[in-house]
């Protein structure tokens, strides 16, 4: 029995450029995402991705609260670009700008926000 093909070894490179009216977002409770690649919240991005990608900007006013499912297997980490966030459980520790939090497998994203910030995942 034939094997199937083998995948290319060279793939011509692709770029998307997206200008900011271009990029896909849903606003809810007080929560604002960007969905720059993949697909969440009931919204896909225009951007494709070879290899599965999620990457999102989430802006968050005071006291509120956003919930993302990651999928099974994947990797994933939040930087957070202002402000401050309480990631993981209502009683963790909030993480201020300029740090990295790494998920670890099979979490998902959670955040609760009681002064307002804006981190990014993937």
């Amino acid at each position: 029995m034939p094997l199937p093909p083998a995948p290319p070894l060279r793939i011509e490179p692709q770029y998307h450029e997206l200008k900011s009216k271009e990029v896909s977002r849903v606003e809810k409770d007080g929560v604002d995402i960007c969905i720059i690649a993949s697909e969440a919240f009931g919204v896909k991005s225009p951007v494709y991705t070879r290899t599965p990608t999620m990457y999102m900007d989430f802006s968050l006013e005071p006291g509120a609260q956003v919930h993302q499912h990651v999928p099974k297997g994947w990797n994933a980490f939040i930087y957070v670009l202002e402000g401050e966030g309480v990631f993981g459980g209502a009683e963790s520790s909030p993480m201020a700008a300029h740090h990295t939090l790494v998920l670890g497998a099979d979490d998902g994203l959670s955040t609760w926000n009681r002064s307002g910030g804006r981190f990014a995942s993937s």
